[in-house]
């Protein structure tokens, strides 16, 4: 269980990915309804969730914020334009359960001022942005 986090050093822009964030929980654009019970989190407390998926809203600097990110690693491929990025927001305390979900790892970034570690198995990681 060693290495569940890799810090990322990136210039990532921080306020739009912000802003945006925000403006489109603020036009109510989340889905607290998604489908998370199929991952095993049938528990979750959905007023303690919400997420924006790019599919289904308008998401123009998450997308060219993951693109600018995997150009500069070389990771880029023309496939990559039919993935999405998220905006999740979870609230303090928040326990979401390991899971698989198809995905090797996530990008991680931070927008928050005032973040709280997350915690695996037993050990809190605290971060800006990291692979987890």
């Amino acid at each position: 269980m060693n290495n569940l986090i890799y810090h990322v050093d990136f210039d990532f822009d921080i306020e739009a990915l912000k802003k945006e964030c925000e403006d489109l929980h603020k036009k109510n654009l989340h889905n607290n309804t998604w489908e998370y019970s199929e991952y095993g989190q049938n528990h979750l407390d959905v007023e303690s969730f919400a997420i924006v998926q790019e599919n289904w809203g308008h998401m123009p600097v998450g997308r060219r914020e993951r693109k600018r990110f995997l150009q500069h690693f070389d990771l880029w491929e023309d496939d990559y334009e039919i993935t999405n990025s998220k905006y999740l927001k979870l609230h303090a305390n928040t326990m979401l359960l390991p899971h698989v979900d198809g995905h090797p790892c996530s990008l991680n970034i931070i927008l928050s001022e005032d973040p709280g570690p997350i915690n695996f198995y037993g050990k809190d990681y605290q971060y800006k942005s990291a692979l987890v």
